[in-house]
């Protein structure tokens, strides 16, 4: 029997200072926040470590390590229960030859809560084909006042057809990833330059 365990996204994005491939449960305060330093040690300033009710759930995140450029993605799809264990489910995705990505170096992760097992945890990659014609790029949002970048941001990461934000702080810029399956180049840059706050949008 398999029951399917709701989940939560904390961080999701693409860049990160875990560098190395990684799959991770946490089930105290103490551990993640250790973690969550290591995870944010490169933005300026940090952001502050969620907020999780360690005492009913816990915190599970798949890192794929250092890229030597953007197209890559990683997306948690499903948390479920069997009588042996918890398996967490997760997609992947790859550049395709010929995609227009971003040349940075980046670090794909999704971090989520979920409801607390005392079970182990296993991990299954699923490994999505993207072709190049369908691959959207990054998109660099300018804001017009970077004191709202928080506020800009909360908006961004509530669309669904967002699969990953990154806040660069210290220079006043967004960094944004659309799921490609869910909407257009030209709807993707639309949605942004709509959105109150926003100077100009580039993309790659």
């Amino acid at each position: 029997m398999t029951d399917s365990l709701s989940f939560s996204s904390i961080d999701h994005g693409y860049y990160s200072g875990i560098e190395e491939p990684l799959t991770a449960v946490f089930r105290s305060s103490r551990e993640f926040e250790s973690f969550w330093r290591r995870h944010a040690a490169n933005n300026n300033p940090a952001p502050a470590c969620p907020d999780v009710e360690f005492e009913s759930s816990l915190v599970v995140c798949v890192f794929l390590g250092t890229k030597d450029s953007g197209g890559y993605g990683v997306e948690i799809k499903s948390v479920e229960e069997t009588e042996e264990h918890v398996a967490v489910t997760y997609d992947t995705s790859n550049p395709p030859p010929g995609a227009m990505t971003t040349c940075a170096l980046t670090q794909p992760f999704h971090i989520v809560t979920a409801l607390k097992r005392d079970k182990g945890f296993v991990f299954k990659e699923v490994v999505e084909k993207v072709e190049a014609e369908d691959l959207l790029p990054p998109y660099t949002v300018i804001l017009e006042d970077k004191s709202r970048m928080d506020d800009i941001v909360a908006l961004i990461e509530q669309l669904d057809t967002v699969s990953g934000v990154d806040a660069l702080r210290a220079l006043g810029m967004v960094i944004v990833n659309f799921h490609h399956e869910r909407t257009s180049k030209t709807e993707a840059v639309k949605i942004l330059e709509g959105l109150e706050g926003v100077s100009c949008v580039e993309e790659g």
